[in-house]
């Protein structure tokens, strides 16, 4: 079932509404420090074909309709887009914040069994053998990107696993659909 008890798509639960939820909460308490560092774990700076302003708020509309997603990886690719934009709103609404998007990388371990169809995990499986790095290789980038000083100088910023700082999404840089998925996050949160 690709759909959380509160009938929101997974894929949209746990990579954006679940980290716009916890932030905002944790915030809104007083338990961050204001210069604190904030690192959104996503496909950030993927250069995704296809991806428009419309084609994200669209994805994001029909997350909550109970519709099927479609097919992987396509149901990713503006989720992604929308973390990016959504970074970029929230490190104006928490101002002295800083926020970064990061790539993990293609990391190895089980997840493609529970995110990819059966007859597609031998194939994933064999293209990762020559490209993929360690959950320990993977947590180490996000801690050296975390600890850098380029963060620390920036509201907002992206890298990828290779410890290259990038530019976000050429869609996630619209100020539109950055503050529209804001929106939209916090209208979802306040009705679940």
């Amino acid at each position: 079932v690709p759909f959380t008890a509160d009938g929101v798509e997974r894929v949209v639960a746990l990579d954006l509404l679940s980290h716009h939820v916890v932030l905002t909460e944790l915030a809104n308490a007083g338990l961050l420090k204001p210069e604190a560092r904030v690192m959104n774990t996503i496909a950030s700076t993927q250069n995704f074909p296809f991806q428009t302003r419309e084609s994200v708020q669209q994805r994001l509309d029909d997350s909550i309709k109970n519709q099927a997603p479609g097919m992987v990886p396509f149901t990713l690719f503006p989720v992604a887009v929308a973390g990016d934009a959504w970074l970029r709103e929230i490190s104006k609404r928490y101002s002295g914040m800083h926020f970064v998007g990061m790539f993990p990388g293609v990391v190895t371990s089980d997840l493609v069994k529970s995110s990819f169809p059966a007859w597609m995990i031998p194939l994933l499986k064999a293209g990762m053998w020559s490209i993929a790095i360690s959950e320990e290789q993977s947590g180490l980038a996000h801690v050296t990107v975390l600890m850098s000083s380029n963060v620390g100088s920036h509201g907002v910023s992206f890298f990828n696993h290779l410890l290259e700082g990038r530019e976000a999404h050429h869609v996630a840089l619209d100020d539109e659909l950055s503050a529209h998925v804001y929106d939209w996050l916090e209208t979802t949160s306040s009705t679940l």
